[in-house]
């Protein structure tokens, strides 16, 4: 769940991109994981849904291994593009994100997804 007012726009690193919508302070916490905002899929509930809402599953979801499951933002953190040097971090897995530095109003927030999304161990 986002922690921050953002807007989704076109992004010069892939398609869309999320904003800051304000200034956001070093330290501050971006996202936190929160079941009412964030949906799971188990490996088993992903081969039941239908192929097309499975490639957005697979899209804009990463994977959670501690929980063994894709997760799924259903506000616009499903926008966070990739950056080896991201603004954003993600904590205790991605149990929770916090800003890396100060952050402007209007710049692009980033995260670095090989620290928290473990598809190579999909479902394993």
């Amino acid at each position: 769940m986002l922690l921050v007012e953002t807007y989704v726009a076109p992004s010069g690193i892939h398609g869309l991109g999320l904003f800051a919508a304000k200034p956001i302070k070093a330290g501050e916490m971006v996202w936190r994981f929160d079941r009412r905002c964030e949906v799971t899929f188990t490996s088993e509930e992903l081969s039941q849904l239908s192929p097309m809402f499975r490639s957005f599953v697979l899209v804009y979801s990463f994977f959670d291994k501690p929980r063994n499951v894709l997760v799924l933002s259903i506000d616009n953190a499903r926008f966070f593009n990739h950056s080896t040097l991201p603004n954003v971090e993600a904590k205790t897995g991605r149990d929770f994100d916090v800003a890396l530095r100060d952050i402007a109003a209007d710049e692009e927030l980033t995260e670095d997804y090989f620290a928290f999304d473990h598809r190579e161990g999909l479902f394993a």
